[in-house]
C-alpha cells in the first residue's frame, strides 16, 4: 500500500458520550468493526492511511460508528484514528479510513483482550446457564481481579488486563462485554463523570457499580433493582 496524502478528510477522533445522550447500536456496526480490525491485521508497513472498504451515506452515521468503534470495536492500547474522505459531487458517499502507526500491533493487543475475556465468560458459562448467577460471577471476577487506577492513566481494556488496575469506563466496559458474551443484554450509563452498568436478567433491569463498590471495600450496588439504584445515584444520565 503506499502512502497517501489525504485531501478531504475529516478526523473524527474519540467521542464524548454527554448525560441524556443516547446512541443506537446500528446492526452492521459489530461487522464494521471486526472488518477493521481484519484489514489491520493483513497491514505489514507501518505509519499508514488504511482502507477499509466501509462507506457512510452521511456524517451523522459516521460519527455514530465511531463512538461504537472507540467504545466497543477496539479494546487495544495502540492509538487508532477513524477519518473520512468525501468529494464534493458525491455528498452521500463517505469512505471509512483508519490512521494507526502500527496496525499489526493494535490488532493483536485487540486480540488478546478479546480472547481473555472469551475465556473468562466461556469458564462462567460452563458452571451456571443462570442469568442472574452468570452476572454474579462476572461481576465477581472483575472485582476480585482489577484495582481501581488513582493515576488515570488505564483507560483501556488492553491496559487493564496487562496492569491489572483500571477506572470506572474499565470496570463498565469490561462488564458489559462478559455480560453480553453470556447472552445477557447490558449496557453502560453515563452519569456525572461516572460510568455504570445495567443489565437484563430473566426481563428486570438490574445495576451495578464495580467502581464504586471496589472503592468502598462493598458489594453494596451489586445487580440492585432500579428503586434501590436511584437511593444512590440521583444522576442525570444516558444510556451507550
Amino acid at each position: 500500500m503506499k502512502k497517501i496524502s489525504l485531501m478531504a478528510a475529516v478526523f473524527i477522533g474519540s467521542m464524548i458520550l454527554l448525560p441524556g445522550t443516547a446512541w443506537g447500536e446500528e446492526a452492521a456496526f459489530p461487522q464494521y468493526a471486526q472488518t477493521i480490525i481484519q484489514k489491520m491485521e493483513s497491514e505489514t508497513e507501518k505509519g499508514l492511511m488504511v482502507d477499509t472498504g466501509i462507506s457512510f451515506a452521511s456524517v451523522d452515521e459516521a460519527k455514530r460508528f465511531s463512538a461504537y468503534f472507540y467504545r466497543y470495536g477496539y479494546w487495544g492500547e495502540e492509538p487508532v484514528k477513524v477519518a473520512l474522505r468525501s468529494w464534493p459531487d458525491q455528498p452521500s458517499n463517505y469512505e471509512l479510513r483508519i490512521s494507526v502507526e502500527d496496525a499489526r500491533l493494535a490488532a493483536s493487543q485487540h486480540r488478546q483482550v478479546e480472547t481473555a475475556l472469551r475465556e473468562v465468560s466461556d469458564a462462567i458459562a460452563a458452571v451456571s446457564a443462570d442469568q442472574r448467577a452468570r452476572a454474579e460471577a462476572a461481576y465477581d471476577w472483575i472485582y476480585n481481579h482489577m484495582e481501581y487506577d488513582y493515576t488515570l492513566q488505564s483507560k483501556s481494556m488492553y491496559t487493564a488486563l496487562a496492569t491489572g488496575k483500571t477506572i470506572c469506563v474499565g470496570y463498565a466496559e469490561m462488564f458489559r462485554t462478559l455480560c453480553q458474551n453470556l447472552g445477557m443484554d447490558c449496557e453502560l450509563i453515563y452519569g456525572d463523570n461516572h460510568v455504570w452498568n445495567r443489565v437484563l436478567i430473566d426481563g428486570q433491569w438490574r445495576y451495578a457499580d464495580i467502581t464504586w463498590d471496589k472503592n468502598l471495600g462493598e458489594h453494596r450496588w451489586r445487580l440492585v433493582t432500579e428503586s434501590e439504584w436511584n437511593e444512590t445515584h440521583p444522576v442525570r444520565k444516558g444510556t451507550f
